[in-house]
Formats: structure tokens, sequence, C-alpha cells
């Protein structure tokens, strides 16, 4: 089962490399933002933020979604407007609500990286990156941003470009814009951002003693 929020599925091919964009050895500030922003995001030991979550595309409606995530090493909670993700790096449970708590169901499978949600992989956006290009100051959710444009050279990602806004204060993310080659748009906001709060890696299992509805057990001893 693959999960499709926060997803980044394969299947397209490297992004033409564009002419006038750093190499590291120009004068482009992008690099040094970058890398800051890069340093910072490795040392978190966790965070947590609210989201907006919004797909654009020329031919279709736009569908938005918000909620709040914790992540810590890998673990997250996700919690959206009709279902929750808890994930510890051994187990994966999806929670899809119901008014009715007993109407509610429980999927409970064994965690791998390869499948479902890749968290990090916007936290890890940098890595995939070829070219940068820094596009000025720019104020996101009432703070001073650095406008960055990349081009991406990943051909496991399902986006070739991509925009980042990063604080220049905390050096983090505080939107991204994702672009396939369909003119798909995907866009992450994030607001309310805490870090290093100390969270208990028990945030990151489900109470399933408090659980009323449906259980569906897919792990395996």
């Amino acid at each position: 089962m693959k999960i499709k929020f926060f997803m980044l599925p394969v299947a397209i091919a490297v992004f033409m490399v564009m002419s006038g964009f750093s190499t590291g050895v120009d004068k482009d500030p992008s690099q040094n933002i970058l890398e800051e922003s890069k340093a910072k995001l490795r040392n978190l030991k966790d965070f947590s933020a609210d989201f907006l979550y919004t797909i654009q595309n020329p031919n279709l409606k736009p569908v938005t979604q918000s909620g709040n995530i914790l992540y810590k090493k890998g673990k997250y909670v996700i919690k959206l407007e009709d279902q929750e993700l808890y994930c510890n790096k051994v187990t994966l449970w999806i929670h899809i609500l119901a008014e009715n708590p007993v109407h509610a169901e429980l999927q409970k499978m064994n965690y791998d990286e390869d499948e479902g949600m890749n968290v990090e992989s916007i936290f890890n956006i940098y890595e995939s990156s070829t070219k940068s290009q820094y596009e000025g100051s720019e104020t996101v959710h009432g703070v001073e941003t650095e406008k960055i444009f990349l081009v991406m050279q990943d051909p496991e990602l399902d986006y070739n470009r991509a925009y980042v806004w990063i604080n220049k204060r905390t050096k983090i993310l505080e939107k991204v814009l994702l672009i396939d080659r369909r003119q798909t748009q995907t866009i992450y906001e994030f607001s309310n951002i805490k870090t290093d709060t100390g969270v208990s890696d028990s945030a990151f299992n489900f109470n399933e003693k408090g659980f009323k509805g449906e259980i569906y057990d897919e792990t395996t001893n």
C-alpha cells in the first residue's frame, strides 16, 4: 500500500541543465544559504509544524489539505482532517477517522522506508538539486525569507524544478514549491514551527488500547 500524501513518486527524466545558475564558483549567494539551511536541518533533534498542502494543475481544480506534523529522526506523526499517521520506524499506523469512533479504521503494517510517506524528501530537497539561483528576499507568513530556485537531477523524483523559501533568521524552510514536467505544482507551507522540544519516542506510537473501531493488522512477526 502506498500513501500518496507527502510521497514523491518516481518516473521522470532528468531535467535539462539550465544556464545561468550557481555552480558554487560564481557570486550567486544561493549556495551559502542552502549550506546554512542544510546544516541547521541536520542538527535538528526534532520539530513540529502546522502545514498547508496544495496541488495545482492547469487542467484540474486545486486540492488543499491542512494538518500538522511531528518529526524526530525518521519517526513521525502526521494529523490530517480525515486521517492520522503514526510511524516509529518499526510500525506504521494509519488511523482513518470517523464521527463515530466505532466506525473508525486502523491499518497497522510493518514500516518500510521505500513505501508510503517520505517525509525527509521535503527537508532533504537540497541534496537532489544540481543548480540553484537566488531569487531575492520575500515575506512568507510574516517573516523574511530567502527565495531560491532549484533544478533537480534525481531521476527517482517526480518533479524537476523547485522553489524554496528559507527563513532568514532560523534557516528553516517556510515554504516549498515543486513543479513536474506536466506543470503540476505541489506546495507545502509551514507555520508555527517548533524545534528541539525534546519529544519522547513514545509520542510516535499509536495507542491501540483506546481504539474502538476495526483494526486491520498487516504486520508480520
